[in-house]
């Protein structure tokens, strides 16, 4: 049996075991239950929400989301001459970040929550996490301004095999550079490490609409913020979303699309570009147990190169990069982001059973599960500082003590 046969057949015995002898009620439950979002508070100053479903209260604390210092710049990139013009900007004062507190406003440990009030027509939508499950906060498709509270499901999908501790398969960025004439400047520092650009698959923006794509985007990305902060690990700082008038997934294949993202972060890259390039794709990929890829642990090649006056424009440069495909569940997508956003920030392999750096997905039903090993942790960069001799980076996360 191959490998990725037998992960496919253990989790298909795991979870069968699972949801027979232990939560049958519980996940039949979880599959159907959404409900309707009433008498909605929201006090800005304050930093509170409230609202009800079916009879229960819940209480939010909430402060600005950290980061988008600024506000982020829309860019739409011409994948044949490489050209780019500003579309617009994303205001950095809608989305907030927060956790589940009492009825005094009192916050309650290990739950999360995370609210974009960017949308005129909902007070807000999100997610929150308690001690135990994720629910998702959006508006009812049906009827428009309601929102619903569901359940979201992190067993939708099938058991995956990732990705970047195998060989390399597609492509070694070789060919003449695309120099692009028109380029919009990124803002990104050392001090923001990590830092991500996302590149916006048509296929991605025409699933979720303008602006839908966006809000899509940066949910993921604060779940996965919410991962690595558990975890004593410096967030994701968006710098741009960049969004791509063709897409790269031609032919589907894990191959052609690695060659042809790191060939485009090659060509466009500035001294100012985000650490990484993050590919979102709306359709899924000729591989049928891959959520998605990163390419190498190369989100410090280009601080090392602007610091050491060097080309930037290079293959290595280039491999900083990951792509992965949307998933039905906020938990999957979330947990695919800080997967490989934690190999291309130095994790070079995976660790069984750990729940940020296993090569496969975890069912862990709430966000504050998702907390990684000593082994994990210390793969990962927590800056890029490096040694000047070799260019290898020497700052890595330690164990907690």
């Amino acid at each position: 049996m191959s490998k990725i046969q037998l992960y496919q057949s253990c989790g298909k015995m795991r979870f069968g075991y699972f949801v027979l002898l232990i939560l049958v009620n519980f996940f039949y439950t979880q599959g159907s239950w959404a409900q309707v979002v009433t008498n909605v508070s929201v006090d800005k100053d304050l930093g509170h929400v409230s609202w009800m479903v079916d009879g229960t209260p819940w209480y939010v604390v909430f402060e600005i989301e950290p980061y988008f210092e600024n506000a982020i710049p829309v860019i739409s990139i011409d994948l044949e001459t490489r050209n780019e013009a500003q579309l617009g900007e994303v205001d950095n004062n809608c989305f907030y970040r927060g956790s589940l507190s009492d009825m005094n406003w009192h916050p309650i440990e290990n739950t999360y929550a995370f609210f974009n009030f960017c949308n005129g027509d909902l007070p807000f939508s999100g997610f929150v996490s308690d001690v135990s499950i994720v629910y998702r906060i959006e508006g009812e498709q049906n009827v428009p301004g309601d929102l619903l509270m569901l359940v979201d499901d992190p067993t939708l999908s099938h058991y995956v095999l990732a990705d970047s501790a195998n060989s390399d398969n597609g492509g070694n960025g070789s060919g003449q550079v695309i120099k692009p004439e028109t380029q919009i400047e990124r803002n990104s520092t050392p001090a923001d490490f990590p830092s991500v650009e996302f590149l916006i698959d048509p296929s991605f923006k025409d699933k979720f609409g303008d602006p839908g794509y966006i809000h899509r985007a940066i949910s993921t990305l604060a779940f996965s913020n919410f991962i690595y902060e558990q975890n004593d690990m410096k967030a994701a700082t968006l710098i741009s979303i960049n969004v791509l008038n063709s897409t790269l997934n031609n032919n589907g294949g894990i191959g052609a699309i690695k060659h042809q993202l790191q060939n485009l972060r090659r060509d466009t890259v500035q001294p100012k570009s985000g650490d990484v390039s993050i590919l979102l794709l709306g359709s899924p990929i000729d591989s049928t147990y891959t959520w998605g890829w990163g390419i190498e642990n190369n989100a410090c090649d280009l601080q090392i190169a602007v610091n050491e006056g060097k080309n930037i424009n290079t293959a290595e440069v280039g491999r900083s990069a990951a792509f992965f495909i949307d998933l039905p569940s906020l938990v999957q997508r979330g947990w695919i982001f800080a997967h490989e956003l934690g190999h291309v920030i130095g994790a070079s392999k995976h660790i069984d059973g750990d729940p940020l750096m296993d090569g496969w997905f975890l069912y862990i039903q709430s966000l504050a599960g998702y907390v990684a090993g000593c082994e994990a942790i210390t793969q990962i960069y927590e800056s890029c500082e490096y040694d000047s001799k070799s260019k290898k980076v020497t700052d890595f996360y330690e164990c907690p003590e």
